[in-house]
């Protein structure tokens, strides 16, 4: 966790990597919650920013190949077993938010954003029917939207293709991480995800479920 005017860095995760995807990987890597190592003055600082952000970066691009060519049926399976995951670790992952939310009260957050971040099992729950949704969508991926041919023969189609990786920084909202994430991962992307720092905890048992 480090904060500056102009760096602020506190958890930063590849999701699209997982190890749910191994059945398409032939050497399958993880690529966990990466920590910068402590500073010993401003120049490290900067290396080790600079060298951790890049290398989330080349792995989310590898991620990225992966996924644009992994099959409809294959992001589904992703999606439903990190749905039973976040359904059989709901223990662990209210304990996490409990830890977040009474670090916030310490802080004397506002009760809004307390809100915001307090998970309790009517949400859990919610997050576990966006997944099933997310999961039921038409693949995203392959959909011709336009066909025209050109005054010399050549045919050409418009369809659509993922993007590659999509970086996502959002507040001390827990569900966000599954939402983008599995959005992200339907439309064949990678995603840095990056959390507010009030819900650390809880981001990170919510990622476990996704790995």
């Amino acid at each position: 966790h480090y904060n500056s005017r102009k760096y602020k860095i506190v958890w930063i995760t590849v999701a699209g990597r997982s190890n749910a995807l191994s059945g398409v990987m032939a050497a399958n890597s993880r690529h966990p919650v990466i920590a910068c190592p402590p500073f010993k003055d401003k120049m490290d600082m900067q290396v080790n920013i600079n060298s951790t952000l890049s290398k989330i970066g080349k792995n989310a691009r590898e991620a990225s190949d992966v996924l644009s060519n992994c099959s409809d049926d294959l992001k589904n399976d992703v999606l439903i077993e990190t749905a039973n995951t976040i359904e059989k670790s709901k223990g662990s992952i209210l304990a996490a938010n409990s830890s977040d939310v009474s670090n916030a009260k310490n802080k004397n957050l506002s009760v809004a954003m307390i809100d915001r971040l307090s998970l309790d099992e009517e949400r859990l729950s919610s997050i576990i029917d966006s997944l099933q949704i997310i999961s039921s969508l038409p693949d995203p991926v392959g959909t011709i939207l336009n066909t025209y041919s050109r005054p010399n023969g050549l045919d050409i189609k418009k369809i659509t293709t993922p993007i590659g990786v999509i970086g996502v920084i959002f507040e001390s909202r827990p569900n966000v991480l599954i939402d983008a994430g599995a959005l992200c991962l339907k439309a064949g992307n990678a995603s840095i995800l990056r959390g507010g720092t009030e819900s650390v905890q809880t981001t990170r048992s919510l990622y476990n479920c996704f790995r």
